[in-house]
């Protein structure tokens, strides 16, 4: 499938597991996503529909794999749809999770190292393999910064988090 092997035997690779979930429009890089992960010898489960289904709902994808993700700290996640952006946005609404729209590898290194995302969103209707290898290469391989300023930001926006349902005043 891809020529980039991950060396699964690593401590990081042994306990982790990958959460995914697509809705009708993101089928088929799930597909290649599945492929990917079993390639490389990495654990994954799947929220997906079996079947096709054109009247599915992305939430009903994204809320069990952004639980999942808040739930286990050794995993991450993987949503897909048409743009991403319901996914991301439907993911998001779970506490501790830091989900993002990604469309190449370089936005999956910065959104990784940057900002700890642990799920990644991808927009099925832009997407084809050689980019989809490399956004998921670049999502397994990329370790979270812990740069004093991103450490900083992260924590002001778990800050933001928690006072999620407090009103605001100026």
């Amino acid at each position: 499938m891809s020529s980039h092997k991950i060396d699964s035997t690593q401590e990081f690779y042994q306990k982790l597991t990958i959460y995914m979930g697509a809705d009708h429009r993101g089928r088929f890089p799930r597909d290649v996503v599945a492929n990917i992960l079993t390639d490389w010898q990495i654990r994954w489960k799947d929220v997906t529909n079996l079947e096709q289904d054109d009247g599915d709902d992305y939430p009903d994808f994204a809320e069990p794999v952004a639980q999942s993700v808040s739930y286990n700290q050794d995993s991450l996640g993987v949503l897909i749809c048409g743009s991403g952006h319901g996914m991301c946005i439907a993911a998001n609404k779970v506490k501790g999770i830091r989900a993002a729209v990604c469309h190449t590898s370089r936005e999956v290194e910065l959104a990784r190292s940057h900002n700890h995302i642990n799920i990644l969103c991808i927009a099925a209707d832009t997407i084809d393999e050689p980019k989809l290898v490399g956004m998921m290469r670049a999502f397994l391989d990329t370790v979270p910064s812990e740069s004093d300023r991103h450490i900083r930001r992260l924590n002001k926006v778990s800050r933001i988090e928690q006072d999620l349902y407090k009103p605001y005043h100026n």
